[in-house]
């Protein structure tokens, strides 16, 4: 143990030295806690070296584990990071650091613990060996960095090549960040991505602000805090395996609800016909094949209405199926989607537990821009479904026509069709009482001066205001250009054709041009405003970096690659798995000095840490436009 232990203590020990004989140096470090922490790690390492004495019976550790030696690894990484990254301020400390380490060693470890990834372990294991290959992997880059950027001469700077197996199997992602007034590299563990859903993903690019980039950046950090109380839920879903298997099968009901629906149809299609107006009768003469269907409430009265055998056997089997699939459907919607309702304000945090309402709030996720109400649509629908499929069982099958209507919540075109026609629902609303309210005057009208000019036989009933009413209402809706198209049985006169006149023209000016024209106007203005806004968008995405504002066009100016760079540079993903990263990991490991910085801003929705109008590459192409710029003076 003392042997695995020792390049450890030398290296430590010989930092503590370092920062000790230099004045600035030892303030900035005692400043940060660096000192102290070496402190205490050279104390649990000579705990564990030392097991089985009175110190290590003191504290209760009768036995090393792997995972005590991996914490104290990541710890170690952890103050060395810190002391890379406040280079600057403890004067070269990186090239003193790099001359102290022993590389070689480094390496080595960071493969050991890359070697137990691969090993038959516990997942605590796993989980502390790829937290300790990351970290000492990112001491190895910033190393790296450190080294390209020393001023020293080529002749003393000794070359830091990482390890390409460490390179390919270390899962590690970076995105740039302001710190200090500098660009910074910061590099993170992969591995989060699956846990933003595509859904998310196109909620967050279609509901981004795009007004100005300050707006962008502020809002991409309220819509990351949120996917990241997303992601966390979705994380803690997948540690249970019975729903774990339903969220990844959730693509699998939605196509099973329509697909059965669309094959019962099908076969009713071919097979439902009331043999009754023939005389006939199921089960009896050439029908012994069929079978009677029971009436259905409020339908015609059934006379022989029938099916096949085999499609009532088959039935109970597809029903029953339907059945489950859209129950399981609804189920993982809201398992998956619960922390986004809008709950109820009673706090049963405060109720059973006695907290104050401040205290219990903390609990609550804050989610506003993806909040979901109870009783939105797509609630509201899969109750309907839930329904229908259910009834569909004791009917047969006639109930499923209504899950035909599923394909516009499965495909995100029809979804987008209905958005627009009800972008403006509000005016709709009112407009909507607006013809009501004309209709039930011109029943009026009818009802006290013509009421006697209604032929029954046509269906046109005005005995009372309210039979005046429904056929009212029924006539208007029909093509009847202009009027409503009555039998007048006695207003045929010539004399009587100036009441008509008077009566179509007027409610074909108020109803028709000003009541359902209007309707036809928000419906399109809404079409057109949602195209809009989405053309717009697309633009945004295609041709703006959302986090510094580069336009495309710009970067092709400089010869950069704009994919590489919305790829490999400003991925918002990144940026967001880095959040969820930095937000999971505060009470497992010490954070380094750039992340806890950037965590602080995160929360506090500071941008200054993202980088606007620059980037790595950006300011490469500046540098070699400057060179060129310099040769060609004195050329």
């Amino acid at each position: 143990m003392k042997q695995h232990n020792k390049m450890i203590v030398d290296n430590l020990a010989a930092l503590v030295d370092m920062l000790s004989t230099n004045t600035t140096a030892k303030e900035y470090a005692i400043e940060m806690g660096i000192i102290e922490s070496i402190d205490r790690l050279l104390e649990d390492i000579n705990t564990l070296d030392n097991t089985g004495d009175a110190k290590s019976m003191k504290t209760g550790l009768v036995s090393v584990t792997v995972e005590d030696i991996l914490k104290i690894r990541i710890n170690c990484y952890d103050v060395l990071i810190t002391l890379l990254e406040y280079d600057q301020k403890l004067l070269d400390v990186g090239e003193k650091i790099s001359d102290a380490l022993s590389v070689e060693d480094l390496q080595f470890s960071v493969s050991k613990h890359l070697e137990l990834l691969h090993q038959d372990s516990t997942p605590d294991l796993r989980e502390l060996s790829s937290m300790a290959a990351f970290k000492g992997y990112n001491v190895l880059k910033k190393m790296s960095m450190l080294e390209g950027l020393s001023p020293r001469s080529t002749k003393q700077k000794s070359t830091l090549q990482i390890d390409r197996t460490i390179e390919q199997n270390v899962k590690v992602k970076s995105v740039e960040v302001m710190w200090n007034g500098s660009l910074e590299k910061l590099y993170f563990p992969s591995g989060q991505e699956y846990l933003i859903r595509r859904k998310v993903k196109d909620q967050m690019l279609w509901g981004l602000s795009r007004k100005t980039l300050t707006d962008k950046n502020v809002d991409f950090l309220y819509w990351s805090e949120e996917i990241i109380t997303d992601m966390k839920n979705v994380n803690r879903l997948q540690h249970i395996p019975i729903v774990s298997k339903l969220i990844r099968l959730e693509f699998l009901w939605d196509w099973l609800v329509l697909l059965l629906a669309i094959v019962i149809q099908l076969w009713l299609l071919v097979d439902l016909e009331d043999y009754g107006m023939s005389d006939k009768k199921c089960g009896e003469g050439n029908l012994t094949h069929m079978v009677e269907i029971p009436d259905f409430p409020g339908g015609d009265e059934n006379k022989s209405v029938c099916i096949s055998k085999l499609f009532a056997k088959a039935h109970d089997i597809l029903g029953g199926i339907h059945l489950a699939s859209t129950i399981l459907l609804a189920a993982t919607y809201a398992i998956t989607n619960f922390h986004r309702f809008d709950h109820p304000t009673f706090n049963w945090r405060a109720f059973i537990f006695g907290k104050s309402s401040e205290q219990a709030s903390a609990h609550k996720p804050s989610i506003q821009r993806m909040k979901i109400s109870y009783t939105s649509f797509y609630n509201l629908w899969l109750l309907v479904m839930i329904i229908s499929s259910g009834f569909g069982i004791r009917y047969h099958g006639q109930l499923y026509c209504v899950h035909l209507m599923h394909i516009v919540a499965m495909f995100d075109l029809l979804t987008r069709v209905i958005r627009g026609a009800t972008a403006n629902r509000n005016q709709l609303l009112v407009i909507m009482p607006f013809a009501v309210f004309i209709i039930y005057i011109y029943s009026m009208i009818y009802f006290t001066f013509t009421r006697s000019m209604f032929l029954e036989a046509n269906m046109e009933y005005c005995k009372s205001l309210v039979e005046c009413f429904s056929t009212a209402i029924r006539y208007s809706m029909r093509n009847s250009n202009g009027g409503h198209n009555y039998s007048w049985t006695n207003k045929r006169t010539f004399s009587d054709q100036w009441i008509r006149i008077a009566i179509d023209v007027s409610f074909w000016l108020f109803y028709s041009i000003i009541g359902l024209k209007v309707v036809t106007a928000l419906v399109l203005d809404g079409f057109i405003s949602q195209k809009k806004l989405r053309e717009t968008s697309l633009e945004d995405m295609a041709s703006v970096c959302s986090i510094c504002g580069i336009t495309k066009d710009e970067f092709a100016g400089k010869g950069i690659d704009w994919d590489t760079h919305l790829k490999q540079e400003h991925n918002l993903w990144s940026y967001i798995n880095l959040f969820y990263y930095l937000k999971t990991n505060k009470r497992n490991s010490k954070l380094s000095a750039i992340e806890d910085d950037v965590l602080h801003k995160f929360r506090n929705k500071d941008i200054t840490f993202l980088p606007r109008k620059t980037s790595l590459s950006w300011r490469s192409a500046l540098k070699k436009q400057e060179e060129m710029k310099r040769k060609e003076r004195f050329m």
